[in-house]
């Protein structure tokens, strides 16, 4: 029964076989350097923003400020906004991409 099951048993496909057959080594579209150039600037903007609005530490008795530091939540939460930003773009790229290759392969 076993030696039935082994000759029968498939293996899965690869991601990398698939990706290699349809998309193989592409140049990056406008679309996915657009989406890389954002998340450079978007890091880099993220940690000044955490910088130029910073977060109250200490306060005295009537509510002013005395002490500020760096606003890690505003820069993380910045940083999840870009990631998800660049990705939706990047992703569109490599659907035109994946698209592009397709035809290719039925001409």
């Amino acid at each position: 029964m076993f030696e039935e099951i082994e000759k029968q048993r498939k293996d899965f496909p690869n991601m990398t076989n698939v990706q290699h057959r349809f998309l193989g080594k592409r140049p990056l579209n406008f679309y996915q350097i657009i989406a890389l150039c954002v998340l450079v600037i978007g890091f880099i903007g993220g940690i000044l923003l955490g910088n130029m609005v910073p977060s109250c530490s200490e306060t005295n008795m009537f509510g002013q400020c005395n002490v500020t530091e760096f606003n890690i939540s505003l820069t993380l939460f910045s940083w999840l906004g870009v990631f998800l930003f660049s990705m939706f773009f990047y992703s569109i790229g490599h659907i035109i991409n994946v698209l592009e290759s397709i035809d290719q392969k039925l001409k």
